[in-house]
């Protein structure tokens, strides 16, 4: 019986766990012209931190997971 239960909180955890993931799109361009990707003069422009994917406007889709892990699709 203790095994039973011992397994059936381990199972309920890991169920859990798995859906604890968080999706972030980052399709909106950013609001502060001095950060992240907006259009300007026709063109898409970005200032400070460019390279990160999760910056407004980037267009990458990031999973940030329960673990910490971070991955970011584009």
């Amino acid at each position: 019986m203790r095994r039973t239960i011992i397994a059936s909180v381990f199972l309920l955890g890991t169920a859990l766990a798995a859906h604890a993931d968080k999706v972030v799109v980052y399709n909106r361009d950013s609001k502060d012209p001095n950060v992240g990707w907006h259009w300007v003069n026709g063109m898409r422009t970005c200032t400070q931190d460019c390279d990160n994917p999760a910056i407004p406007g980037s267009g990458y889709t990031c999973t940030y997971r329960s673990d910490g892990w971070r991955e970011c699709v584009k």
